[in-house]
């Protein structure tokens, strides 16, 4: 067994907070570390993925309440989340009753669930601490290229071949991956960072590493954005649009085999951003219900044209002058908006364009 650096951290807090989250990724050691401090005191603990342990929580307070003068450690704790709600009572009865620290040791995957309903319902009386892979400072630094190759999950560094341990780590992942890849991506926050190295994958801890840093402004911020732009105007993308065009031939007169003709061309407002604000897990997204849009546009051709017979009317010769965005905008167009409204790109509007064309038809 490794000597994790958190070891003496869970004890204190433990000592000090009625509760005691401890998070990190699946198969990192957490319940090896919460067997040890169960060790130093008079304790209870359960499985939440056990049927047998479960089912002494159908009547959760009645049991709880049994053990009050224990430590209640439980695991997976995320497979009852309706549990939070008792707890906080049992929590606040034994303040009442002089005791206010080493209730329970709550041991759970680092989901943003689990953040959330814990946090809201035990606000004040419990603590989080997290758990990650193994570091260089406890494995030592003979072992520093195994755990650059192999990892710092327990059971992946102490495989008893490279290729045992390489195939641990794809099936880690790869359970991951099919189990939820929403909590996958969602993991990048909290859990162990994934840098890909050759054809594998190597875990790394700390959250503050600048692979993880990497990892969420790369994937997990633009994932939360993309989920919540869903359904929202579409930059560049209008969402109505119509042309009117019209001609007239001169068939008789001073001006026959004159034609005169224009069109007219109106574009709705197109959104150039959005503001952004904090979501439920304080990371800052975009705020698609309050889009900052564009002006919408409109543009005017026109064309004129001359045609006759000539060569003994053998060949039909026309002439034809058409312009296009004839008062054209002569603003900037803004294409992409900052948070704060103000525009961060923008384009040239097309200049009018004048052509001149001739044709002949045999």
């Amino acid at each position: 067994m490794f000597s994790r650096h958190i070891y003496d951290l869970l004890l204190d807090s433990v000592n000090a907070a009625p509760a005691v989250a401890l998070l990190g990724p699946r198969q990192v050691g957490k319940t090896t570390l919460a067997v040890a401090v169960a060790k130093t005191r008079p304790s209870v603990y359960l499985d939440l993925e056990s049927e047998r342990d479960r089912a002494k929580l159908d009547q959760a307070e009645l049991y709880l309440s049994d053990h009050l003068g224990q430590l209640v450690i439980l695991d997976e704790v995320h497979r009852a989340p309706g549990l939070f709600p008792v707890l906080r009572g049992l929590i606040d009865q034994a303040r009442r009753a002089g005791k206010r620290s080493g209730q329970y040791l709550l041991l759970g995957s680092a989901s943003l669930d689990l953040l959330k309903q814990s946090g809201e319902t035990l606000a004040g009386r419990i603590t989080f601490l997290e758990l990650g892979p193994l570091s260089i400072l406890e494995v030592g630094a003979p072992s520093a290229d195994d755990l650059w190759v192999r990892g710092g999950f327990p059971d992946s560094l102490q495989a008893p071949s490279a290729a045992r341990s390489l195939k641990w780590r794809h099936d880690f992942i790869r359970t991951y991956l099919e189990r939820d890849p929403h909590r996958f991506l969602e993991g990048l926050l909290v859990a162990a960072q994934v840098v890909v190295v050759y054809d594998h994958f190597v875990l790394f801890g700390g959250f503050g590493s600048q692979l993880g840093v990497l990892a969420i402004n790369n994937m997990y911020v633009p994932y939360l954005n993309a989920l919540a732009a869903d359904g929202s105007p579409v930059q560049e993308l209008r969402r109505w649009r119509f042309n009117v065009v019209n001609n007239y031939d001169f068939r008789s007169g001073p001006l026959k085999g004159f034609s005169v003709g224009g069109a007219v061309r109106w574009q709705d407002k197109v959104a150039t951003g959005f503001p952004v604000k904090k979501n439920a897990i304080g990371v800052w997204v975009y705020d698609v219900t309050r889009p900052y849009y564009g002006s919408d546009e409109i543009n005017y051709d026109a064309w004129f044209r001359y045609s006759r017979k000539i060569l003994k009317d053998r060949i039909k010769w026309s002439v034809q002058l058409n312009v296009r965005d004839l008062f054209g905008p002569g603003e900037l167009i803004a294409v992409t908006s900052q948070p704060n409204g103000q525009t961060a790109s923008a384009r040239i509007p097309q200049p009018d364009k004048w052509t001149l064309t001739n044709s002949f038809e045999f």
